[in-house]
């Protein structure tokens, strides 16, 4: 992520005391291409999707070239369950309950930084948001 000193400050998420700079996904056309046609994710950054509602919303990996951990959380910004998914696959993760926010991180991430379901995140967003 480039900044300019114009720019405003990156977004980020933070669960379990780890801090992860996130693009935001927070429009329709932005959550639907997502992560797509990405060839490689930097450590401890993602997207963040934000939704208007919680939902029972599947991700899946067409046209996505890294593998990557799906973090759903609910409307309290709380972990309700993280799927690890390969490249390029049409099969779906789904949460255990509905979710308003997922937070997409470079396979691996859940594991190595702790981050479970029931963890608290707390978001800041830029944009005054």
């Amino acid at each position: 992520m480039v900044l300019s000193r114009t720019s405003p400050p990156p977004s980020s998420v933070t669960i379990n005391g780890q801090s992860f700079q996130v693009e935001l996904a927070d429009t329709e056309p932005k959550r639907t291409v997502g992560l797509m046609f990405r060839k490689e994710l930097p450590e401890r950054t993602g997207m963040l999707f934000i939704f208007d509602k919680a939902d029972l919303y599947p991700f899946w990996m067409q046209n996505t070239y890294i593998s990557l951990d799906i973090i759903y959380l609910d409307e309290q910004k709380r972990i309700i369950n993280v799927c690890t998914m390969p490249p390029l696959t049409e099969s779906t993760c789904r949460p255990d309950r509905p979710a308003r926010y997922v937070l997409e991180l470079s396979a691996g991430s859940a594991k190595q930084y702790n981050l479970e379901p029931g963890q608290q995140a707390e978001f800041r967003l830029s944009g005054g948001r």
